[in-house]
């Protein structure tokens, strides 16, 4: 009984110490705004550019998880497909607004007129600008600016939370699987289902999910999955239906290898890459192989479209990167 009344206590006094933290917040982002006079819009978020590749992905943790809690939360979060000019005001600074420039990528969240919703805004982006509980020392705080003028939403993409299908199964390792689920999920992508061939078939839509995902693992194993030659082209046809209707598809290894065109040397791929509408037996054809699986080595990696959504952020390029038995999609 008394363990069951100290749980009740710490509850209490957790919810209430939040409700208090949210209320001083919210009383000071109140009377801030009000006490200076800022007409203020929302909050502008640049995407962290970082110089040093290999901590890019750590550093941008932070980041990420603000962008998925606003979207779990059902706050419009937008992101820029184009260069941006806003009037903005550094946040916590008594500065005046100035005009500036926003490169691709950038993230808006706009106010909406109801104050308790852009309370809750405010508290969310300020916990983490200031103290969440993620915050670490090589993290630094996230640069955050008010905007200070009405949201055009031209050239913005109004974002969902993001939803991702896992493909567990033909060969997909254990270990594979994991080098994606670790960061995506200290990321803040949580809302994941796993896959076989059956679950692509019976309910992969573009509806229900975003993104595929397909990792590493045996393609000799991949090759004598017994599946069987009926569900197998359904499979793989029922993906690359999903790319059509502007699905999302991210493989590497083993998953990059099954959406090209296979093996350069084998006469039969080269001919049915030309046909990509033909049904599908083990590779998509979804793009063209431009060398073979079969060995390990380090390369440089030359980005070549600097506007893809995937590439936004990154160096020009990326040194030392691990080839292990297949490219990347």
């Amino acid at each position: 009984m008394k363990n069951n009344l100290s749980l009740k206590f710490i509850t209490c006094a957790i919810s209430v110490l939040l409700l208090l933290n949210i209320n001083a917040i919210r009383s000071e982002y109140i009377s801030s705004s009000e006490d200076k006079s800022i007409n203020c819009y929302g909050f502008v978020l640049p995407l962290p550019k970082y110089k040093n590749i290999s901590k890019t992905p750590e550093l941008q943790y932070n980041f990420m998880n603000l962008i998925n809690d606003l979207l779990r939360m059902n706050i419009s979060v937008y992101w820029s497909f184009s260069k941006l000019t806003l009037e903005t005001k550094e946040i916590d600074q008594d500065n005046s607004p100035v005009i500036k420039d926003f490169e691709l990528g950038t993230f808006l969240v706009p106010f909406t007129g109801i104050k308790d919703i852009d309370t809750l805004i405010s508290v969310i982006i300020y916990d983490y600008n200031n103290s969440h509980e993620i915050f670490q020392d090589d993290i630094k705080d996230i640069e955050i600016y008010f905007l200070m003028q009405p949201l055009s939403i031209e050239n913005l993409y109004l974002l969902t939370e993001p939803k991702l299908a896992y493909f567990y199964s033909g060969g997909v390792t254990i270990g594979s699987l994991n080098w994606y689920i670790t960061p995506l999920s200290k990321a803040g992508f949580l809302n994941n289902d796993f896959f076989n061939e059956n679950d692509i078939i019976s309910k992969l839509n573009n509806k229900d999910f975003n993104v595929i995902l397909w990792p590493g693992g045996s393609f000799i194993e991949y090759l004598t999955s017994g599946i069987g030659v009926i569900k197998r082209f359904q499979f793989l046809s029922t993906i690359k239906d999903w790319v059509r209707n502007s699905g999302g598809f991210i493989g590497s290894c083993l998953g990059a290898y099954v959406v090209s065109s296979g093996m350069k040397f084998l006469p039969l791929n080269l001919i049915l890459y030309k046909f990509p509408s033909l049904p599908s037996l083990y590779f998509m054809r979804m793009q063209d192989c431009l060398i073979s699986q079969g060995f390990f080595t380090f390369m440089n990696i030359s980005i070549q479209d600097r506007n893809h959504p995937v590439t936004i952020g990154v160096d020009n390029i990326i040194y030392n990167s691990q080839f292990r038995f297949g490219h990347v999609s």
